[in-house]
């Protein structure tokens, strides 16, 4: 499995491990953080 690019890339790792939690208001806030982080970006 490759590597994702480091920065702005989803880890996946940690959503799984927040479902697993279900922990959805952390996955909500991440997915907004890193949608934010992608929009400034470019």
């Amino acid at each position: 499995m490759p590597t994702p690019p480091r920065g702005g890339d989803f880890d996946i790792q940690q959503v799984t491990t927040q479902l697993e939690q279900g922990d959805f208001r952390g996955i909500w806030h991440y997915t907004v953080q890193k949608a934010q982080k992608y929009l400034l970006s470019g």
